[in-house]
């Protein structure tokens, strides 16, 4: 088990050791099935076993390693079955968050989304970055503006469990168009604070991101066989 340590610091250690062992995972430089000893990576970082301990536990309660009694921690390796779980209720809950939201978003909040929005499409070929993050800034903005402290939570740990396999959808061309083109009608809709169209166009959205990345994942367990 191989962890970078250039970046730890002596400030907010939870926080940084939970950051880096979030990101290896997600980038799958640490593959699923990874045993995650608590002591070796304490040792390699150079600090005590205390965050370290606590980064695991918050990373276990995510989702992101599976604690598996007398024998370890290991990076949770998903299935078909748990990707299509995690989807059903994220369409469910972004849905009501759209609904929720859109009552309490400005005109300035629509605007700000409009202008990322626009950029992203604009940039779409050269830097598709900016297309995740104006969606990244839709959904994020939605759950803020819903002003529902437990669904934030739930979709949280929903989202990091499948964030390694959203990177990949995002590169694919076909798919930016499609999120961005539903991405637009969903502005169109809060535009018209029109909430019954703002969820059902939510729902469309991420059962549209559910397919491409079951797609991706399917494939992906085809070439690890």
């Amino acid at each position: 088990m191989k962890i970078t340590t250039h970046r730890i610091q002596r400030e907010d250690l939870n926080q940084q050791i939970y950051d880096l062992l979030f990101e290896q995972i997600v980038n799958e430089d640490l593959a699923p099935g990874t045993r995650v000893v608590e002591a070796e990576i304490a040792k390699s970082l150079g600090v005590s076993r205390t965050p370290v301990r606590e980064a695991i536990v918050a990373l276990v309660s995510e989702g992101l390693l599976t604690n598996v009694p007398r024998r370890g921690v290991f990076v949770t390796r998903l299935d078909m079955k748990q990707v299509n779980d995690i989807f059903d209720v994220r369409i469910a809950l972004e849905g009501y968050v759209a609904r929720l939201a859109t009552p309490n978003m400005s005109d300035q909040d629509i605007e700000r989304l409009v202008e990322l929005q626009d950029r992203g499409e604009r940039m779409m070929n050269e830097n598709v970055s900016a297309a995740a993050e104006a969606d990244d800034a839709l959904h994020g903005l939605l759950l803020e503006r819903a002003d529902n402290p437990r669904i934030a939570d739930i979709l949280a740990g929903l989202d990091a469990q499948i964030k390694r396999f959203r990177s990949q959808a995002g590169h694919n061309p076909t798919a930016v168009k499609e999120f961005i083109q539903e991405r637009w009608a969903i502005l169109d809709a809060l535009r018209k604070r029109d909430a019954d169209e703002c969820e059902r166009l939510m729902r469309i959205h991420v059962a549209s991101a559910k397919k491409w990345i079951v797609a991706e994942f399917s494939q992906e367990r085809s070439n690890d066989e």
